[in-house]
């Protein structure tokens, strides 16, 4: 050591100091009166014998400063991981439970971890409860996992142990992941056992481990075969060494000598007590209590305690095993070990001989007796843990699990002194040797004098939404620390003991987390099953960081200094972190630790970007950043410091500069993805980039994003050489007429001045290609070129910079439609032609090819009537008044929605196309700011469609439909189809038409994971969305091909209408496209029914039909001539008929052949409706 020869007068006499602090180390924790008090260090429930220790003072400064598992998130230097969970205490699934389909999910809500659970008409919130509760020894933090014990330094979090795969939770890892089980369709309940705590006693750490799997197989249980036995039901304790990196020491269990020791399963966590271990085993139906050796784990002596619980055999034993296993860690006092079974059982035993001294029966919930317990408990039910027992004054003191009372009994003969109601609490702690706490529902101090409640508060829970104390709390000397959950929010309650004043501090930080809690050496830690979190002061910190780099010798500070520099980092101080981090680069240089070297690399870099985005002035910004960008190690650091500086030089004022580089961004690296990143103290996105920050292709970035925006902030002043050069690329394309020379200039240079109007020429350049196709009588050929000429036409709309070129462009989309036989697309785009004008004021021109004069004379000219929307008058059918709970603005903004025009959601999610963003809306949320659940780049225009497509169906125009697997969803436009993936947006395919054998298009439709595309030259496609490829094409039957009405699809179907309503073809989905019904007829109407059936509606009839090999008419029902019958509705038992001038809807039977076409009721409508 470095002062091992330093002497100073201590305690009165001359003394070594190392050997001063050796033996300081050695004396027990300090005392006020009989309880411990751990200032420093937790050694467990099972490290205080006999249960009096609280731990030592912290200040609740609700910041992590580091958190295990990383949170999830990617960063600038590594793609984002989900940290998974540490312990595992239940499953997600969905579970046919009497046929009711529940579904469950987990979320961290207020830093601690939520089930969710919706199906069966009923959904309900259940906070997890914590399982993980970690122990503090030589500044270091040890805690089990599913996978093994880890040792995290205390001020760094860094892994500094770790038992590897020594020592997993499990003997098999469990593939689903579970620690609550389902069986037949059932769940049970769950809870935490104890599994996952530990013991601290003479420098070792004492674990538990290797348990069998709790998922079974239900026919073959947990691996029983006729030729193999089934898996013990075993499990094993270990004892780890501290100082050596939780060294493996010795194991008692399935390799141990002793026959109760190789067949029993250990359930609890044991107990330290001067150089002995006390545990408690499970075997042949009964608890026994063991005494081992701490330093060589070899059995000192056994005890039977009684009996398990009378159960039934197969599932039931199973399912509430949980129930029987949850024993407290022993007490140890006065010569005696106490034990308290929670299945009805305390009893007393000699500490040295293991003899029993007494046992005393409670009233118990799970030990009645009878036929076999084996139910109770509701699935949304968390069932009470194990407690520790407090032994003081001859009284033994617990709040058993399987009861309703706190329990005292007397310490010399177990005779039970006195009860009192737990009012709903789970968890008990000893404040000091007067007073108890209670915690669950809600805080309850109660005093052991006179078994009077001093203090008591209690949080009345919601429907669906978690209130009250969740996990167990620290009690210091002075307060009560307790993680809570209210309003949606997590806290941290302090209960002062003195004055019982109660003050809470909100968890406001997303990689925060609650739970389980222990107070060490000025610093607050939190467990749960999703990881563990350490919460303490700056200052704090710095100070014992210091103290570890002034003791260390030199080659081991450049490490240390890089430690101290994180630190400061994630502390938010930004000026220590930057010059620890350049301090560790100085000293490394000459230590040439290369390990270390690539770590600062991308701390230096980290770190430059923090203290750039807090600098004071923006021109100091703008110096740290390009320091910054010469640190930057991998590719996106260099795109995500691309974006800044652009954002930075306009923070500067020096747009030109800003401008160019967003052009570089543009130009030079069009296809890269670049992060929306923001500058300044606001920033967020220094460490994390994960699912929720937004990507854009370069030239997205460069064009949409960061130019549009400044010249929308600045004018158009400083792009004047941009204006220019795009200028002279325009004037050249259109004197020699190239078309697509004049998207090229668009498309390069899209915030110029004349970029809408190098669009506007491409669109008549396509427009006259089309009308001499036309004229010639080639209507495919035509409409191709008409809809390239309406998409260029579509920009200029959306653009609206330029009223006469928007008026125009509107005229030219409407001319193209009533050109190609639509009349109602012509007359809503007339109407928008109309509305544009009106915007704008004063009469309007129209000059488009040869579209030429004022804008009502060329609409005449055109014979397009005023469309049906126009003349249609709104009818209110929802109650007035209406109020607003919050809305999302923007360009480009509708409700994406399948070719039915059903909108596209999730759950209560609403899926939204918001310029080229889509954004999945909670729509239950009370704010615009709640309601977003993701945003994600589509690579979708809103503009553009809202331009082209108002009123005009999505199968037509924009399709959004979900995936087989719930999982992903697409969006489809004419011409693309995209793939996402439903939880994060993320984008994860994209093919065009063409790459699908595509060639042309009229509309499409989404089902059953199949996209159906149908073209206006009568092809038909069927593309399958997961293998993202074309399963088969069919040729649609009649001169006029192309669909006239959305396609539907259905029970392995699709049904086609075209042929202007003449024809109707169902093809098979599965069959490679086989055709398996036709109908010609004028008006024809249709709708798949399940089971392959087909209802059918021409202007007189109504009648349903066979498919496949054994087509055949089932039934029909005739109409008077003329009448006008049309299908409104069908289901899987009847049809809804409008019958047209008889003024009513009929309902007839679908399924039952005998009562086809029978009327199960009527509606008669007033005069004034009209359908």
């Amino acid at each position: 050591p470095q002062y091992a020869d330093v002497e100073a007068e201590i305690g009165g006499k001359r003394q070594k100091l190392a050997d001063f602090v050796a033996a300081i180390e050695t004396l027990p924790a300090a005392r006020t009166g009989g309880v411990k008090n751990f200032m420093n260090s937790w050694p467990g429930m099972g490290g205080i014998s006999d249960g009096l220790g609280i731990m030592g003072d912290s200040r609740v400064v609700l910041v992590p400063r580091w958190t295990y598992p990383q949170p999830e998130g990617g960063s600038e230097d590594s793609a984002s991981e989900s940290p998974g969970r540490i312990a595992l205490t239940n499953l997600s699934v969905v579970s046919s439970s009497r046929g009711r389909q529940q579904q469950t999910t987990e979320e961290l809500l207020g830093g601690q971890v939520v089930r969710k659970t919706r199906g069966g008409g009923m959904a309900y919130a259940q906070v997890l409860p914590a399982t993980v509760w970690p122990v503090v020894a030589e500044e270091t933090v040890i805690f089990r996992t599913i996978d093994s014990v880890m040792a995290l330094d205390l001020l760094t979090g860094k892994v500094v142990g770790s038992t590897g795969s020594l020592l997993p939770m499990e003997r098999t890892k469990q593939a689903s992941g579970s620690r609550s089980r389902y069986y037949g369709g059932y769940q049970v309940p769950t809870g935490d056992d104890g599994r996952y705590a530990l013991t601290i006693g003479e420098g070792k750490v004492f674990a538990l481990g290797g348990f069998r799997p709790l998922t079974i197989d239900s026919s073959g249980g947990w691996g029983a075969t006729p030729d193999k036995p089934a898996d013990p039901d075993t499990s094993t304790l270990a004892a780890l060494s501290i100082r050596a990196g939780l060294k493996l020491l010795w194991t008692a269990g399935r390799d141990s000598d002793n026959p109760l020791l190789r067949a029993g399963k250990f359930v609890t966590a044991p107990t330290y007590h001067a150089g002995r271990v006390y545990a408690v085993l499970v075997h042949l139906e009964g608890y026994h209590l063991v005494c081992l050796d701490a330093a060589s784990g070899s059995l000192l002596w056994k005890s039977a305690i009684s009996q398990l619980p009378p159960m039934r055999e197969g599932y039931y034993r199973a399912m509430m095993g949980i129930l029987f296993e949850r024993v407290s860690p022993p007490a140890v006092a006065d010569g005696r070990v106490f034990v308290l079974t929670n299945a009805g059982v305390l009893a007393a035993f000699d500490a040295d001989t293991g003899q029993a001294v007494w046992a005393c029966q409670y009233d118990s919930d799970v030990n009645r007796g009878g036929g076999g317990y084996y139910g109770g408990f509701s699935p949304q039910q968390a069932i009470h843990s194990a407690n520790p027992l407090f032994v003081a004054d001859g009284k033994v003191l617990c709040l058993p699990a399987d009861s309703n009372v706190l329990l005292t009994v007397s310490a010399d003969d177990g005779r039970t002194l006195w009860t009192l109601p737990r009012d709903g609490q789970r968890d008990l702690s000893l404040v000091d040797e007067q007073r108890v706490l209670l915690s669950g529902e809600g805080l309850m101090i109660v005093s052991l004098a006179d078994r009077t409640k001093k203090f008591e508060r209690t949080w009345m829970p919601f429907p669906g939404e978690p209130q009250g104390i969740y996990g167990r709390p620290a009690v210091t000397p002075n307060a009560v620390l307790a993680c809570g959950i209210s309003g949606g929010v997590g806290r941290v309650y302090r209960l002062d003991l003195r004055t019982y004043e109660l003050s809470e501090v909100q968890l406001n930080h997303a990689d925060g987390l609650l739970g389980n809690l222990v107070s060490a050496g000025g610093k607050l830690i939190a467990a749960n099953s999703a990881g563990i979190c350490a919460y303490f002061d700056y200052a704090t910190a710095r100070g014992m960081m210091t103290a570890r780099l002034e003791k260390a010798p030199p080659e081991q500070r450049p490490r240390l200094m890089l430690e101290r520099s994180q630190v400061a980092l994630r502390s938010g101080q930004y000026a220590d972190a930057l010059a620890d981090a350049l301090q560790c680069r100085q000293l490394n240089e000459s230590a040439r630790d290369e390990s270390l070297a690539e770590t600062l690399r991308h701390h230096l870099y980290r770190t430059y970007v923090s203290v750039a985005n807090h600098a004071e002035t923006p021109q100091r910004m703008l110096e740290l950043f390009l320091q910054a960008q010469e640190t930057a190690v991998t590719d996106l650091n260099r795109r995500t410091m691309a974006v800044r500086l652009v954002r930075c030089y306009e923070a500067v004022g020096d747009l030109k500069k800003a401008a160019a580089l967003a052009h570089e961004i543009s130009d030079v690296h069009s296809e890269e993805q670049y992060p929306d990143v923001r500058i300044g103290p606001d920033a967020d996105d220094v460490r994390r980039l994960g699912q929720e920050a937004c990507f854009y292709r370069g030239r997205e970035m460069g064009q949409e994003i960061l130019l549009r925006g400044m010249i929308e902030r600045h004018g158009r002043g400083f792009y004047a050489e941009f204006d220019a050069e795009a200028r002279r690329a325009f004037e050249t394309a259109r004197s020699a007429g190239d078309a697509e020379a004049l998207i090229a200039c668009a498309d390069r240079w899209p915030n110029s001045a004349c970029a809408s109007e190098a669009r506007f020429a491409a669109g008549e350049r396509f427009y006259r290609r089309g009308e001499a196709h036309l004229q010639q009588e080639r209507r495919a050929p035509a409409w191709e070129q008409f809809d390239a000429a309406m998409r260029q036409l579509d920009r200029v709309i959306a653009q609206a910079d330029n009223k006469m070129l928007t008026v125009s462009a509107a005229v030219a989309v409407a001319a193209m439609y009533a050109k190609m036989g639509r009349p109602d697309a012509a007359a809503q785009q007339a109407d928008r032609a109309r509305e544009f004008a009106d915007r704008s004021g004063g009469p309007a021109a129209v000059a488009f090819a040869d579209l030429r004069g004022p804008l009502e004379d060329v609409l005449a000219s055109l014979k397009i009537s005023p469309s049906a929307l126009a003349r249609r008058s709104p009818s209110a059918f929802l109650n007035p008044p209406l109020r607003d709970v919050y809305s999302l603005e923007g360009k480009g903004l509708l409700i994406l929605r399948d070719q039915d025009s059903r909108p596209l959601t999730v759950g209560q999610g609403l899926l939204v196309l918001n310029g080229s963003d889509a954004v999945l809306l909670d729509t239950a949320a009370d704010s615009y700011e709640n309601a977003i659940r993701w945003r994600a780049l589509a690579q979708v225009d809103g503009e553009q469609f809202l331009g082209r497509w108002t009123g005009t169906p999505p199968a037509m125009s924009l399709l959004a439909a979900t995936g087989a697997d719930g999982q992903t969803f697409i969006l489809a436009t004419r011409e693309t189809v995209r793939w996402f993936e439903m939880r994060g947006g993320k984008a994860i395919d994209e093919k065009t038409f063409a790459e699908l054998g595509i060639t042309s298009f009229a509309s499409m439709a989404a089902g059953e994971g199949m996209l159906l595309v149908a073209g206006t030259d009568g092809t038909l496609a069927c593309v399958n969305l997961a293998a993202r490829k074309t399963l088969w094409r069919a040729r649609l039957p009649g001169k006029n091909a192309a669909p006239n009405a959305v396609m539907s699809i259905r029970g392995g179907r699709v049904l086609v209408t075209n042929d202007q309503g003449k024809r109707m073809t169902c093809y098979s989905l599965t069959e490679g496209g086989r055709v398996v019904g036709e109908w010609q007829g004028t008006n024809l109407e249709g709708y798949l029914a399940d089971d392959g059936l087909v209802v059918v509606a021409t202007g007189d009839e109504v009648s349903v039909h066979e498919t496949g090999h054994a087509a055949k008419v089932l039934w029909k029902r005739k109409y008077d001539p003329g009448s006008g019958v049309s299908l409104l509705a069908a289901s899987a038992r009847g049809i809804a008929v409008w019958t047209g001038r008889e003024g009513k809807i009929e309902v007839l039977a679908l399924l039952a052949v005998e009562e086809g076409g029978r009327v199960l009721n009527t509606l008669q409508l007033p005069d004034t409706i009209n359908l």
